[in-house]
């Protein structure tokens, strides 16, 4: 039962990933997530929950979450893949990797001097 759900889930996922790189506008932000027992990780170890979402006025409103083991810059270059649009994030490295991407920062963290590109 899980399998088959996974099968067809990941479909529409997929779909609507597709659907989130062709907007103008992307947030993205992670965070922590302390998984207890998970296969080949030592018990409560960190990972990572990364977000991304289209942008407020969008037309199709998506939010999509992408779990992670790690904080490292891959990890959005392969959600977004070759994106050409604008990317909104705090001040996070990771997210001015992103080549052909526009990267600008958000408002809630422009109090922080290392926020801004």
């Amino acid at each position: 039962m899980i399998g088959s759900s996974e099968k067809h889930l990941s479909r529409i996922y997929d779909a609507l990933k597709l659907r989130l790189r062709s907007q103008p506008l992307i947030h993205g932000d992670e965070t922590t997530v302390q998984v207890l027992k998970e296969m080949d990780r030592a018990a409560a170890s960190t990972s990572y929950m990364w977000a991304y979402r289209s942008g407020q006025d969008s037309d199709e409103p998506i939010v999509l979450l992408d779990y992670q083991p790690g904080r490292g810059q891959i990890h959005p270059q392969a959600f977004l893949g070759h994106y050409h649009g604008i990317v909104m994030s705090d001040g996070y490295s990771a997210w001015r990797t992103l080549e052909g991407a526009t990267h600008i920062g958000c408002m809630a963290h422009s109090r922080r001097a290392s926020s801004m590109p």
